[in-house]
C-alpha cells in the first residue's frame, strides 16, 4: 500500500504562511489558508492509497474528510518531524510514501501519481522544490536513515541541504520541477524533470 502524507499547520494564514501575508496581507492569507487546504483535499482525495493529515499542534482540533486519517504530528524540528513520518508510515509496511505541502495551489493527484510511478523502479528519492527554497513534494520508496539529520528549518536552504545529504548517502533523487507558492504566478512553463545524476 502506497501513503500520501498531509503535514497541516493549524491556525492563522498570515502566522503559517508568512510570504504570502508578505505578498497578499495577513488578511488575506487568513482567508485564503483555509482555501487552499480545502482545495487540497479536493484534488487529491480520489488517490487509491492511505491518505494522513499529521496535525500541529497536537492539541489542535482538525476535520478531514471520509476516508482520510488524521493524527498529531511528531514535535521537534522539521527534520525530525518528517523522519518520524516517513518511519512510522515504512514501520505499517508502506510500499512508497510521499509528503505534500497542503498549501501548494500547482498540486494535484496527477503529480502524486506521477511520483508514485518515478518510485516504482530503481528510483529511491523524488523531491519538489517550491520557488521560497522549501518542498512542496518528497516521496521515498524505502526509509533513508540519516536522511533528514541537521537540515534547516526555514529558508531556501532546507532543499539544498536535502538533497546534498542524499548525495551523501549514495542518492540520486528525481527533482521536479520548481513550482511557485502560493499567490505567485508563473511566468513560463515550469522546466523539465531532471535528476541529481546530472
Amino acid at each position: 500500500m502506497d501513503y500520501l502524507l498531509l503535514p497541516l499547520p493549524v491556525g492563522e494564514g498570515h502566522e503559517i504562511l508568512p510570504y504570502l501575508a508578505a505578498r497578499k496581507g495577513p488578511e488575506a492569507a487568513d482567508r485564503l489558508y483555509p482555501e487552499m487546504v480545502e482545495e487540497a483535499f479536493r484534488r487529491l482525495d480520489p488517490l487509491p492509497v492511505v491518505k494522513r493529515v499529521l496535525f500541529s499542534p497536537p492539541e489542535a482540533q482538525v476535520e478531514v474528510p471520509w476516508g482520510w486519517e488524521a493524527e498529531p504530528q511528531a514535535d521537534g524540528p522539521w527534520g525530525h518531524r518528517f523522519a518520524t513520518a516517513f518511519h512510522e508510515a515504512f514501520l505499517e509496511g508502506a510500499n512508497r510514501v510521499v509528503a505534500l505541502d497542503p498549501s501548494s495551489p500547482w498540486l494535484d493527484a496527477h503529480m502524486v501519481i506521477q511520483a508514485m510511478d518515478a518510485l516504482s523502479g530503481d528510483l529511491e528519492m523524488v523531491v519538489g522544490p517550491s520557488g521560497s527554497g522549501g518542498i512542496y513534494l518528497l516521496g521515498l520508496r524505502h526509509e533513508v536513515p540519516g536522511l533528514f539529520e541537521g537540515l534547516p528549518e526555514y529558508g531556501k536552504d532546507r532543499i539544498r541541504s536535502l538533497v546534498g545529504r542524499a548525495t551523501e548517502l549514495g542518492i540520486a533523487p528525481l527533482i521536479l520541477p520548481r513550482l511557485p507558492d502560493a499567490g505567485s504566478v508563473p511566468d513560463r512553463k515550469p522546466p523539465r524533470q531532471r535528476s541529481a545524476r546530472g
